[in-house]
């Protein structure tokens, strides 16, 4: 296989150049170890979108801890960082909060990102709101890159109400810009599902 087939699989589908390039992530190019990838990856990657994976990780989440979160993120593959983000927030992994921030900065795979936006909702911190705002600045001024904007206003719709702030409201002006041409993007139905997909996170952390 070919390293350009290689990215592609991983996610790297769409290349960009952002001022955040250089923010440095662990990188493990590597394959994941396969009974890693068995026993996490493949069960949970598509996220808690079904019974059946949150009913596994339910089960399964007190074998988790810190160190296998951080390992999956550092995997350059969108898969196993959409796990470990998940982990990180059930767990959860405050520690790990720098490392998805920049993560969801960087955006150097797709599908990973709304994962990355889930923890740092999860983790409610000054610093998680100042992640997604430093995403915000940029990318809604990149209207030509179909990133994760919307479940980033999604996440920060939803820690405004936790932490009674209204950070979104200056996003607006921008966001009415940046989705002129995407007809499809509405932030009503965006932040319909990230609360319902909060609701199920919270759901698992009570049965911990």
């Amino acid at each position: 296989m070919t390293p350009d087939a290689q990215r592609h699989i991983a996610g790297a589908i769409i290349r960009h150049i952002s001022p955040f390039a250089e923010l440095d992530v662990p990188c493990h190019q590597a394959p994941l170890e396969i009974s890693l990838r068995e026993r996490w990856v493949v069960p949970l990657y598509f996220g808690l979108h079904n019974e059946t994976a949150r009913e596994y990780l339910a089960a399964n989440l007190s074998d988790a801890d810190g160190h296998l979160a951080s390992h999956l993120l550092a995997h350059v593959d969108w898969r196993s960082r959409t796990v470990g983000a998940h982990l990180a927030a059930l767990i959860p992994c405050p520690q790990l909060e720098s490392q998805i921030g920049r993560l969801l900065l960087r955006s150097d795979l797709c599908y990973a990102g709304f994962a990355y936006c889930v923890a740092l909702a999860r983790f409610a911190s000054d610093e998680a709101v100042d992640y997604l705002e430093r995403y915000l600045h940029y990318y809604l001024g990149q209207p030509q890159l179909y990133f994760d904007q919307q479940h980033a206003m999604a996440a920060l719709a939803y820690l405004d109400r936790q932490r009674q702030e209204q950070r979104l409201t200056s996003h607006l002006p921008a966001w009415h810009a940046f989705i002129a041409d995407k007809q499809s993007w509405q932030l009503d139905t965006a932040c319909e599902h990230f609360d319902n997909y909060m609701a199920h996170l919270i759901r698992l952390e009570n049965r911990q």
